[in-house]
């Protein structure tokens, strides 16, 4: 009896440390729909982070500018690229970004005297 019991207690203890490791019913979700919607992770990066650095990035791959509110842009191609301002939209902030719009090379001068390139492909 004393073995059936600690057999059962085995049991109990692995089925709960198995169920604590499992992704959450949202998180599969969440996971699912960003396969399902094959759109490549924004690349994130703060001013100081993009200066006079090169960053590749293929069609319509997103670059979120952090710490970028009233900051302005110049790209050298906006055939390849399009900067879009920080702005507010009722409670919601929105960073500034750039994202990929064709192959091809440019580079980005920011208002602050930021200037990056980028390589799409």
């Amino acid at each position: 009896m004393l073995k059936n019991l600690g057999i059962a207690v085995f049991s109990a203890c692995l089925a709960l440390a198995s169920a604590a490791c499992a992704p959450s019913e949202e998180e599969q979700v969440a996971a699912s729909q960003a396969e399902s919607v094959g759109m490549p992770a924004p690349l994130i990066l703060s001013p100081k982070e993009l200066s006079g650095q090169t960053f590749d990035l293929k069609i319509d791959e997103v670059l979120v500018i952090t710490e970028s509110a009233g900051l302005d842009a110049e790209v050298s191609n906006p055939e390849v690229a399009e900067f879009s301002p920080a702005r507010t939209d009722g409670a919601t902030e929105y960073n500034a970004s750039v994202r990929a719009l064709k192959e091809g090379a440019t580079a980005i001068q920011l208002s602050d005297g930021t200037a990056f390139n980028l390589k799409v492909s």
